[in-house]
C-alpha cells in the first residue's frame, strides 16, 4: 500500500536537485522513497545538520541557562501546540 504526499519547495532547488537525481539514473519518487526508507531504517536523518545559531538565538539560550526565563516541558507536539495557543490567548488579554 502506498500513499501520496505533497510539499512545497523552491523551484530553483527542485530543478537543481532533480537534475542530480536524474544523473544518478533515478526518478524523484525513487530518490524520495530511498530517503524516507533510510530514515525509517536508521531512525536518523541522513544529512549533515550543521546548525549555526544566530546571535539572538545564542543570547536566548544563554538566558535559559542562567535561569532568567521560564522553561516549560511537554511530552508531545500536541501538548506544545495547546500550550502555545494558551500563551497566545493570554498575551491578547
Amino acid at each position: 500500500m502506498s500513499g501520496a504526499y505533497s510539499f512545497r519547495v523552491p523551484e530553483d532547488i527542485k530543478n537543481q536537485a532533480f537534475e542530480v537525481i536524474k544523473n544518478y539514473g533515478l526518478t524523484p519518487t525513487q530518490a524520495i522513497n530511498m530517503f524516507l526508507r533510510e530514515i525509517a531504517l536508521t531512525h536518523t536523518i541522513p544529512l549533515r545538520l550543521d546548525y549555526q545559531p544566530k546571535p539572538e538565538t545564542i543570547a536566548a539560550m544563554q538566558a535559559v541557562n542562567r535561569g532568567e526565563v521560564e522553561m516549560l516541558a511537554v511530552d508531545t507536539v500536541d501538548e506544545a501546540i495547546v500550550l502555545m495557543q494558551k500563551m497566545a490567548q493570554e498575551t491578547k488579554r
